[in-house]
């Protein structure tokens, strides 16, 4: 009966809440809603654009295109759509006779992302890109023939990304080494596009020698800009690929890129902080930037606002309501016809889209449809099974949900609103698909309307919302209460019985530090490293969120991520005799297990793990990585996972096709399932060990997915043997195979442990909920579901 107290306090809390919701008066509308809508919410622009333009052409210039095609690729995926990118470019590259790679052009040497792709919309090729076309862009001086696709179609309501790449100088930017554009032209440009009202916004980054001059001239408004090297300075390439033979990317430009690939479009991440990271040991340069143009604080400046999609309100004052009717009955000819069209618009919310939602709110209406959109995250974790977990965050669920139904209003474009604002919400907390919020919404004011309880339908002429009935919304308030109340009780009562035997924790809790591997004296028993201490090799973040499955909503995360690295000194000497050394291999490995290993290793048992790539230390594909496994004395894998190109002598072509994928491979090597490695989210993978029958389970999800079985029964592990020869240390890091020296003998090549080619680089992998649980009460596959566990 723990959970008694904890109950009573939220029943307590129900009463308090519904008594402020019934006591809150109906004032103050409009103000109410331009205070909400003010410029602390949104930055005051309802689109973004994007002008991105490689200035360079020929073979020799690759970088520049690579540059901008990177930047290109980034801002499609946080929500420009092509149809506000204006992309220019030589387009030389990709099908140039020396390219090895035709129809593709990459960023990096180990070529893991082909930046020109199959759905890219080049709108200004070849020799379309000179200064003239890009000062007339801007300006929107063009031809009236000129298609929409190449134009500027911007507003005062735009923020604009201007992004510029080649070869330049102080105070001008080379195109295709026949023109120069200069400072002054871009200045006076942006100048006339702040008095033809085409722009909210810009923000102007240029990667070029001597950048920061290029914006020395600005003289307009609401500028921000930034370029990567000073004056007297040259900006340089970052990484030369052998095979392609010139530079594939610029040190400025890869290290923007790299930032913003931790990024995605819900991030909270600020101009100021993509500035912080400017480093001048990665550039060689010392970048810019400049704000005495713009107004706000860069601090308070989310970068999706320049290099995301954006879907803000845009306010209609009364003042812009007279306009429309002065217009309508001008065009119209119909003065009453036009006054009953525009009735309803005493103020207006217009979402990009062109939805026209009501916005005349109380503000007791405006409260609540934030505590609604909390109730209706909530409401879909019961579904779930977040109940299963914690019965106090369940009960009070309830209450919000019965504020809910009882006094937001049946209009669907509040669910329209909800599924905007809280999307993102969801996702990040709850770690759940898009449109749920919209779909649950949708089901709750279907549910209203089919009982016949809540708001009247608005009339043409009456904009005020109220209520039909006070007394059948309380009762169905008292309805849903007693029905969603019973459910969670029994759903708890129902987790109680179904709990799992949680055998070894080895999740990093939030009090750990990084000693813990030096001292061993927590979890973990032992770590495979090389020379220098455990915590130089592993590292406890809090930056990078862990895998959302095993989280409580409204808590802080229950665990650290744990970021495993190799660097060349991790050559790992069994027994501390350098005769042993293992040269072959770079290690960093922890031992997960209790001190007892049988524990975890008898009956049937699973073991959770959810791996995550680190683009800024990616690992090289090329090479053989097993990440996480069983080892037996033999050195055989109960079953392991594997990344990379398997290691193979003589060497094939490196790398294989499907190098950037996991695998899970039984102890003879079979792959049991495997799946493209993505760096955008957390892998979950649990496989069930049934260390008598000697059979595998595999179950796996990506992101905040449940996890799901990948076959219908657990499969034979053949080759194992039963007892203590079959079992072995649970091992979770990095093992990194060599690739076979050409100079050494086939039996020297064979020999991964001690010979072969390493490169001096440093590689990361992120590991979150590793544990090992009983399959006595099924197997959990997230957010307190568990499901029955596979059979033989």
């Amino acid at each position: 009966m723990t959970w008694l107290s904890p109950l009573l306090r939220i029943l307590l809390l129900s009463f308090v809440l519904t008594k402020i919701a019934e006591g809150t008066g109906h004032s103050q509308r409009e103000e109410a809603v331009r205070d909400f809508l003010r410029e602390d919410h949104v930055s005051g622009h309802t689109n973004n654009w994007a002008v991105l333009v490689c200035s360079s052409r020929y073979w020799f210039n690759y970088r520049h295109m690579a540059n901008t095609l990177g930047m290109y690729r980034t801002v499609k995926r946080l929500g420009i759509p092509d149809s506000n990118i204006i992309l220019m470019l030589a387009d030389d590259v990709s099908c140039n006779a020396r390219n090895r790679f035709p129809a593709s052009v990459y960023s990096n040497s180990r070529r893991t992302l082909d930046l020109y792709g199959e759905n890219i919309e080049v709108d200004y090729r070849g020799y379309e890109v000179t200064v003239e076309n890009f000062l007339r862009l801007l300006t929107g001086r063009v031809e009236p023939s000129l298609p929409r696709s190449k134009r500027l179609l911007t507003d005062e309501k735009s923020n604009i990304f201007v992004y510029m790449t080649g070869h330049g100088g102080a105070e001008f930017l080379k195109f295709q080494d026949n023109e120069e554009i200069s400072a002054f032209d871009i200045a006076d440009a942006f100048e006339q596009m702040w008095q033809k009202k085409r722009y909210h916004e810009i923000f102007f980054m240029i990667d070029t020698c001597q950048a920061n001059t290029m914006y020395s001239k600005f003289y307009s408004p609401n500028i921000l800009a930034t370029g990567s090297s000073e004056l007297g300075e040259s900006s340089y390439s970052y990484e030369n690929d052998a095979d392609i033979g010139v530079a594939v990317i610029d040190r400025y430009t890869h290290l923007v890129l790299s930032y913003l690939e931790n990024i995605n479009k819900t991030s909270q991440f600020t101009m100021q902080h993509l500035f912080d990271a400017y480093d001048f040991n990665r550039m060689r340069s010392h970048a810019g930037v400049r704000t005495d143009l713009f107004k706000r604080d860069p601090s308070k400046v989310l970068l999706t606002e320049f290099f995301g999609g954006i879907a803000q309100a845009d306010v209609v004052t009364s003042g812009d309501v007279d306009k429309a009717r002065q217009f309508a009955e001008h065009t119209a000819g119909d003065a009453k016809k036009a006054r009953e069209d525009t009735e309803d618009l005493s103020v207006t919310s217009v979402l990009p889209q062109d939805l026209i939602v009501s916005a005349k709110l109380d503000v007791s209406k405006r409260i609540w449809l934030g505590v609604a959109c909390i109730a209706l995250a909530l409401d879909f974790t019961i579904l779930v099974g977040y109940a299963l977990q914690n019965i106090e965050c369940s009960v009070l669920l309830l209450v919000i949900a019965t504020i809910q139904v009882s006094l937001l209003p049946d209009d669907e474009n509040y669910w329209r609103i909800s599924r905007d604002q809280l999307d993102p919400t969801l996702r990040r907390f709850c770690g759940l698909p898009a449109n749920t919020s919209a779909l649950i919404g949708g089901l709750t004011f279907r549910s209203r309307r089919l009982l016949g309880v809540g708001y009247k339908e608005r009339r043409r002429n009456k904009s005020d919302l109220t209520l039909s009935s006070p007394g059948s919304n309380a009762m169905f308030s008292k309805m849903i209460t007693v029905s969603s109340m019973g459910l969670v009780v029994v759903s708890w009562l129902t987790g109680m019985a179904w709990a799992t035997p949680l055998l070894y924790d080895g999740r990093a809790a939030t009090n750990l530090s990084e000693s813990t591997f030096d001292d061993l004296s927590g979890a973990y028993v032992y770590v495979v490293k090389g020379s220098k201490k455990g915590s130089d090799y592993i590292d406890l973040t809090k930056k990078i969120d862990p895998t959302p499955l095993w989280q409580k909503i409204f808590q802080p995360a229950s665990e650290k991520t744990i970021s495993v690295s190799i660097d060349p000194t991790s050559i790992f000497v069994p027994g501390g005799n350098p005769a042993n050394a293992q040269n072959g291999f770079r290690r960093t490995e922890v031992i997960a297990q209790p001190r007892n290993r049988t524990v975890i290793e008898s009956g049937r048992t699973v073991f959770h793990f959810s791996v995550l790539r680190d683009e800024r230390h990616d690992l090289n594909y090329k090479h053989e990585y097993q990440v996480v496994f069983i080892e037996p004395n033999d050195g055989s894998h109960v079953f392991g996972l594997q990344i990379g190109s398997p290691f193979t002598y003589p060497t094939g072509r490196l790398p294989v096709p499907k190098a950037q994928y996991l695998r899970i491979l039984a102890r003879d090597l079979t792959v049991l399932f495997e799946t493209p490695f993505t760096s955008d989210k957390w892998h979950n993978f649990a496989v069930q060990v049934d260390w008598d029958a000697l059979t595998l389970g595999v179950y796996y999800s990506k992101g905040a997915g449940l996890l799901t079985p990948t076959s219908r029964r657990a499969v034979v592990n053949k080759g194992l043997v039963a007892g203590p020869d079959g079992q072995g240390d649970f091992h979770f890091g990095l093992l990194k195979l060599p690739i076979a020296d050409p100079a050494d003998t086939p039996s020297q090549a064979t020999d991964v442990v001690h010979r072969g080619i390493q490169e001096n680089t440093t590689e990361t992998l992120h590991y979150s909920g590793v544990f090992v649980e009983s399959v006595a009460g099924g197997v959990s596959i997230g957010y307190g579901l568990r499901i029955p566990a596979l059979k033989n």
